[in-house]
């Protein structure tokens, strides 16, 4: 355990350290039978931004759960702790750079900037971002579940294939990114065929993935821009959750 950790002063049980304090919330959850995915998914995010490592985070889990119920913890209470520390960590990282070093996509931070640059071009053209440009979102999906200790490699493997097609659809200056760690976004123009790049889109991720081990259909749509720059914003931020 990390010299870091502020213990809470609870009596030792079974040769364990005692219960790092930020994790009193879950250790109060377990004691009175609540669900444990709202505070562990809580404390995965609070750890992360604190800079608490991956191992650091399931060793506490681990200490409150052996404190406990003298057991490990169960699969639920660490999908949620992962979950959310992996969302807060991919936030910072994306904060930090334009490209997601893993998988070669432009990070969150870049598209906000794309959108930027087009909504302060809208008063010289006169044209709403509405109407010249729309999001072309894709959300890998996993076939079968990945084989143990694989599961962030499998994901960002996703990932990388859905840019490279999405790359082949759209070989021009469109932005294509990550944003959180479930969709794809590429910011595209409006075209008469539109509909037609997506439909090829979809086809061509049909054909690729349906015979692949980290993939079955994967769900294309388009999200329509809104009227201003701040809601744009905010559309991304929602398809990042």
């Amino acid at each position: 355990m990390s010299r870091r950790f502020a213990f809470a002063r609870l009596s030792d049980r079974s040769g364990f350290p005692p219960i790092p304090r930020e994790f009193e919330p879950v250790r109060e959850a377990l004691v009175v039978g609540r669900d444990l995915s709202g505070p562990c998914e809580v404390l995965g995010a609070a750890l992360a931004g604190d800079g608490w490592t991956l191992d650091e985070a399931l060793d506490g889990l681990e200490v409150t759960f052996r404190h406990v119920e003298d057991d490990a913890p169960d699969l639920a209470a660490v999908r949620a702790l992962l979950s959310a520390w992996s969302e807060a960590t991919m936030e910072f990282l994306n904060g930090q750079s334009c490209e997601d070093p893993l998988t070669g996509l432009a990070t969150l931070r870049h598209l906000r900037a794309r959108l930027t640059e087009i909504y302060g071009a809208e008063p010289a053209h006169g044209i709403s971002p509405a109407a010249s440009h729309a999001l072309v979102v894709v959300e890998p999906v996993a076939k079968t579940r990945p084989v143990r200790g694989r599961g962030m490699v499998d994901r960002e493997l996703r990932f990388a294939a859905v840019g490279h097609t999405m790359r082949a659809v759209y070989p021009g200056s469109e932005t294509i990114g990550r944003v959180g760690v479930h969709r794809v976004v590429a910011v595209v123009r409006r075209s008469e065929d539109l509909g037609d790049r997506v439909a090829l889109l979809r086809r061509l991720l049909t054909e690729e993935w349906s015979a692949s081990e980290y993939g079955a259909t994967q769900p294309v749509w388009i999200e329509g821009l809104p009227r201003n720059h701040e809601l744009a914003v905010r559309l991304l931020d929602e398809l990042a959750r």
